[in-house]
C-alpha cells in the first residue's frame, strides 16, 4: 500500500510541476496542502513537548532516579503549563522555517546530510548500549515481546496500521508531491520511492528495537513480566505518555540515565524537525504558485495561522479554555487531531487515488515513472492494479470506519 502511494505522488508532483491552472489536480494539492498546515499546528506543540523534555534531560532532572509518579507529575504539569507551551512551540515552528528560509538546497539537504547519519548513529548506539549492555537479558525479553506477534487482528488495528502508514510516510498531505516537483527527469522515481519506504520502515523497525529493549530493562528493574506491565493501562505504555513518562523513567534505572534520556530526545526531536519541515514546505509551495506570494510572506502566513490554532489547542488542553459541547481538559486536542489525522488525510488519500485511477490519469503517470527507469511490464501492472483497484478499496474502507468510529466517539 504505501510503496505505490509514494511513488504515485513523486510522479505526480515531478509531472504537475507548477500548478498554475485552476482544475481538479489543482483542487487536489490545494486540499493537501490546507491538511499540512493543519498538521503543523498540533505537530508543533508535541516537538515543543520534545525541546522542553530534552532541556529537562541536559540540565539534569533526569539524572537522578526517581519513582514513575515523579515523572507522572511533571508530565501532568507541564500540560497545565500553558506558557511554557506556548514557548516551546514559538521555538520549535520558528526553527523549521529559519531552516526553510536557508532554501531546500542550503538548508533542507544540508540538514538531511547531516542528521540523517547522526539519527541513525545514534539510535544503533542507544540500541547497542541496552541489548550488549549490563542489562542484556531483560533488554532482549523486552525485544522478545515486541517481535512476536500476539492477539487477533481487528478492524481498530488495521486502521491504527493505515495511520501509521500515512503519518509515517507523509502520503496524502503534499509531501510527497512537493518533493516530486524537486526531482529531476533524469531521476529514477521506483528506486527514490524504494528509498523512501525501506528506508522509512528500517528505521521504524530499529526504533521498536530502542524503546523495547529500555522498556524491557525497567520491567525487568520492578520484576515484573512485560505482559503484565503493557496491560496495565496505568503505566502509559500508549501513546505520547510511553515517550514522556514510562521512557525517562527506563533510562534513570541505568547508568548515565541522563546522558541516554539527553540522546532520546535529540533523536526525537531531530527526527520531527524534518517532518516539521516538510509540512512547512508543502504549505508554501502552494501559497507561493497558487497566489503569486513571496517565500517569506507564504512562510510568516503559515506560521502565524498554524501558531494562532496551537495556541487554542494548548489553552484548551491546560483547561484555560472550553469549548461548548466537549467535556475534559483535553477533548479539543484529541477531537483535533482525529479530524486531521483519521478523517481529512485519508480523504485526502481517497481523493488523489479516485482522480488517479482514471485511464488517462494512470497512463500519464505511468509515462512519469519510464522517465529516467526502466519499468518491467509486471511492475507496471502491479503500479496500474494498485491505484485503479487496491488503494481505494482499502483507504475507502477504512475512511468509513474511521468515520464510523469519529461518529461513535462523539455521540
Amino acid at each position: 500500500l504505501g510503496y505505490p502511494l509514494v511513488l504515485a505522488e513523486l510522479a505526480f508532483g515531478r509531472k504537475q510541476r507548477q500548478l498554475t491552472k485552476p482544475g481538479t489536480a489543482y483542487e487536489l494539492v490545494g486540499f493537501s496542502a490546507l491538511i499540512a498546515a493543519m498538521v503543523t499546528a498540533f505537530y508543533n506543540i508535541v516537538v515543543g513537548w520534545v525541546l522542553y523534555y530534552f532541556w529537562l534531560a541536559i540540565t539534569g532532572s533526569f539524572s537522578i532516579k526517581q519513582e514513575q509518579s515523579a515523572y507522572q507529575e511533571c508530565w501532568d504539569a507541564l500540560h497545565s503549563a500553558w506558557h511554557y507551551n506556548m514557548l516551546t512551540t514559538f521555538l520549535a515552528g520558528l526553527s523549521a522555517v529559519l531552516i526553510i528560509h536557508a532554501g531546500v538546497k542550503r538548508g533542507i539537504e544540508q540538514l538531511t546530510k547531516v542528521v540523517v547519519p547522526f539519527f541513525l548513529l545514534m539510535i544503533l548506539g542507544l540500541i547497542g548500549y541496552g541489548l550488549f549492555g549490563a542489562h542484556r537479558t531483560t533488554a532482549w525479553q523486552g525485544v522478545g515481546y515486541y517481535l512476536v506477534p500476539r492477539g487477533t487482528i481487528t478492524p481498530k488495528i488495521i486502521a491504527a496500521a493505515l495511520v501509521q502508514v500515512i503519518m509515517s510516510l507523509g502520503v496524502g498531505i503534499g509531501v510527497l508531491v512537493t518533493y516530486g516537483s524537486y526531482a529531476k527527469r533524469s531521476s529514477s522515481l521506483p528506486t527514490a520511492a524504494a528509498a523512501v519506504t525501506m528506508g522509512d520502515t528500517a528505521v521504524s523497525f530499529l526504533a521498536g528495537f530502542l524503546l523495547f529493549s529500555f522498556l524491557g530493562i525497567m520491567v525487568g528493574e520492578k520484576g515484573l513480566s512485560m505482559e503484565g506491565y503493557i496491560n496495565n493501562a496505568e503505566n502509559k505504555v500508549m501513546g505520547p505518555g510511553f515517550a514522556f513518562v514510562t521512557l525517562p523513567y527506563a533510562f534513570s534505572c541505568l547508568a548515565f540515565g541522563g546522558l541516554l534520556s539527553a540522546l532520546f530526545f535529540l533523536i526525537l526531536f531531530l527526527a520531527a524537525i524534518t517532518s516539521s519541515i516538510a509540512l512547512y514546505q508543502v504549505a508554501k509551495a502552494y501559497l507561493v504558485d497558487r497566489f503569486a506570494l513571496s517565500s517569506h510572506l507564504a512562510l510568516g502566513l503559515i506560521f502565524l495561522g498554524s501558531y494562532g490554532i496551537s495556541i487554542l489547542l494548548i489553552l484548551c488542553d491546560a483547561g484555560e479554555l472550553t469549548i461548548p459541547g466537549l467535556a475534559g481538559r483535553d477533548s479539543a486536542f484529541t477531537l483535533y487531531i482525529a479530524i486531521v489525522v483519521k478523517v481529512l488525510t485519508p480523504c485526502a488519500i481517497l481523493r488523489f487515488s479516485l482522480y488517479v485511477r482514471r485511464r488517462a490519469e494512470v497512463t500519464s503517470l505511468l509515462a512519469e515513472i519510464r522517465h529516467g527507469a526502466h519499468p518491467s511490464p509486471f511492475f507496471a501492472r502491479y503500479i496500474a492494479w494498485s491505484l485503479n483497484y487496491i488503494i481505494p478499496l482499502i483507504i475507502g474502507g477504512v475512511w468509513l470506519y474511521f468515520i464510523y468510529d469519529f461518529l461513535s466517539a462523539l455521540c
